[in-house]
Formats: C-alpha cells, structure tokens, sequence
C-alpha cells in the first residue's frame, strides 16, 4: 500500500517488563506492501524528493529494523545508490562529543554494512535502530544532494516542431534531482552530529517570545545544497 499503511514491523507487545524495556512483536514488511512502494513511486534518480518522503515515513512511523532497511534499500535503490547513501549516512555517524566521527569502529557499531545482533526489545536495541535511522535519512538526503544523472542534460536537444516552452520543461526536467529538492525536511544543528527531521521541530509560541529577545541561533542556507539547513550558535 502507500506510505501510511498501517504494516507496523515492530509493535508493542505487553506491558514492559521489571527493567523497563518494552517488548515487541515484529512482521516483515508483507511482499505487496514493498511491490507498491517500488512501482508506485519514481526512480531515486529521477525524482529524489518523492522516494525520500516515502523513506522519511517509512523510517518514522513504522520502526523498521536494520533487516528491514536492507530490503528497503535493495527494493527502492540501485546498487550504485546504496552504496553513495551507506557511503554519506557513515559519515554521520556521532561520536562521543556527538559530532560526526572518523573512528572506524564507531562508524561500524552504528552503521553496520553486516546483520548486528540488536534486540529491539531492549532499550540498548532500540537506541542503536534510532540512530541507524536517522544516519540512514541524513545519508539520503546527502546523497539526493549527488546525483547521477546530470550527463542527461547535455545529450537533450530541442525538437525541429517542439516549442520553447515545451524544451525548457524537458531541460527542468532534467535537473529534477536538483530542481525538486527545495523544501528541507531534515535539519542540521550545531553540535548534534545527526540530521533532525521536521517532524521533530515547533515554531516557538509568538507570545512566549520577549520585545528584547536577541536571537542565539542563525540559519544560514547553503546555495548549493537547498536541503542543508544548519543551526548555528551566534
């Protein structure tokens, strides 16, 4: 079905237990789900912002495991694409001091490229799948960000009988990789090393705010990348 299907591959299960941690029944995504998914969207190469919404849902709403990433990524993705998400999503894996880390092994213990042993129904578990996921979005969202698929706008030429307007669309279309990536859904914080998806960020109340407030954030946006917001301390 669509992205708001209600196949939920971990669900609570039971009151949690004496050291707190809630249990989970897990489903698999259901093969028809995955089918629709695929064929009912467009290719990551030609449409990045329709195949990243599904994810971001995906991804935030129906808590899917590390196996179930794999085949979200092997269903929706070529090789090639995968390999440039995992490639940026490892490199925003957060340290100790919650910044992006080069240590190897940091990166392997929170982005594994092979099956972890993580227990969803343990609160360690859980916490490892969180940050799993959202080094996974801020990933695709970097690699949105590198498409493959500009060679194509050099081989476009226009029609004999083809209108001005109609060549400009098919050149638009062309960079929609780029041309569509206007509305950021994932923010940058200073010092947090993982990307912070819009879901999770409230516009301050208008009345709670003081005439004298000075501002100890700015926002400055990055020309070339229309997605990459990044909160800065001033």
């Amino acid at each position: 079905g669509p992205a708001d299907s209600t196949v939920l591959p971990l669900r609570a299960a039971g009151p949690p237990d004496e050291q707190g941690n809630q249990p989970h029944h897990y489903w698999p995504f259901a093969t028809s789900d995955l089918y629709n998914w695929r064929t009912q969207h467009a290719n990551f190469s030609d449409n990045p912002r329709d195949v990243i919404n599904l994810l971001e849902t995906v991804l935030f709403t129906h808590q899917p495991t590390w196996d179930d990433c794999q085949q979200l990524l092997q269903i929706l993705f070529t090789t090639e694409e995968c390999e440039r998400i995992q490639n940026e999503a490892r490199k925003l894996v957060p340290g100790d001091n919650d910044q992006p880390t080069t240590n190897i092994d940091t990166i392997n213990t929170s982005f594994p490229l092979s099956w972890p042993n993580w227990d969803f129904n343990r609160a360690e578990g859980k916490e490892r799948l969180q940050v799993y996921r959202q080094a996974l979005l801020g990933g695709l969202e970097e690699a949105a960000c590198k498409p493959t698929n500009l060679a194509k706008v050099g081989d476009i030429q226009q029609g004999p009988n083809e209108s001005p307007a109609a060549f400009l669309e098919r050149i638009q279309e062309a960079f929609c990789s780029l041309d569509r990536l206007l509305s950021p859904t994932a923010l940058k914080v200073d010092g947090v090393a993982t990307w912070v998806h819009y879901t999770h960020v409230r516009p301050a109340d208008p009345s709670a705010v003081s005439e004298d407030f000075i501002p100890t954030w700015q926002v400055p946006r990055n020309e070339d990348n229309p997605l990459e917001l990044k909160f800065k301390r001033t």
